[in-house]
């Protein structure tokens, strides 16, 4: 009976830790793809207020038209 209970608590205990470490592999995870992202938006808003800076000084900047909607044309 008391091998049973031993097995049965350390089966649980061995699952439950896999499921916590494997938990926070996965927030690690998620962490490092958002901090990635978050530089990726930096550089992109970083090159956009160069853009807007360089374009104070008289020159204009190109135009972009967005695209038309099928009902439009």
């Amino acid at each position: 009976m008391n091998d049973q209970i031993y097995h049965y608590v350390r089966k649980h205990t061995s699952m439950v830790t896999t499921l916590i470490i494997l938990g926070f592999l996965l927030l690690g995870l998620g962490e490092y793809k958002l901090y990635r992202k978050q530089m990726q938006l930096s550089n992109m808003v970083s090159e956009g207020l160069m853009q807007i800076k360089e374009g104070q000084d008289g020159t204009i900047l190109p135009s972009v038209q967005p695209p038309l909607l099928p009902t439009q044309e």
